[in-house]
């Protein structure tokens, strides 16, 4: 995943917070909802939610304007893309990856 830069920190780019090894999630225009969703779906993963309007050109030209999801795995690769609207293969990808978080009912039994 190439870091872009923030418009407005050239100092800084996007993955200059990223120091764990752990997967990140990256959201581009999404809503609250629908990153509060998200986060209850994966385990063990960093969030960070940006608006298309806060990357420079070549950030914005690399990573779109549509409202999207990525995310990236511990090596720095994109593991998993898609639009945020369109989320059906991220549960397969997170069971692949050891980042879904348990089900409600599973949580139940496991409780039990």
């Amino acid at each position: 995943m190439p870091d872009v830069n923030i418009a407005e920190r050239r100092d800084r780019g996007l993955l200059a917070d990223w120091t764990e090894a752990q997967h990140l999630l990256i959201l581009v225009n999404a809503k609250k909802t629908e990153k509060a969703e998200l986060e209850k779906r994966l385990t063990n993963v960093k969030t960070l939610a940006i608006s298309s309007s806060d990357l420079d050109e070549e950030g914005r030209r690399l990573l779109g304007s549509e409202n999207k999801l990525f995310v990236v795995r511990p090596d720095g690769y994109i593991g998993f893309r898609s639009l945020v609207s369109d989320t059906a293969d991220l549960d397969s990808y997170a069971r692949q990856d050891g980042i879904q978080a348990a089900r409600e009912t599973e949580r139940s039994a496991m409780a039990r």
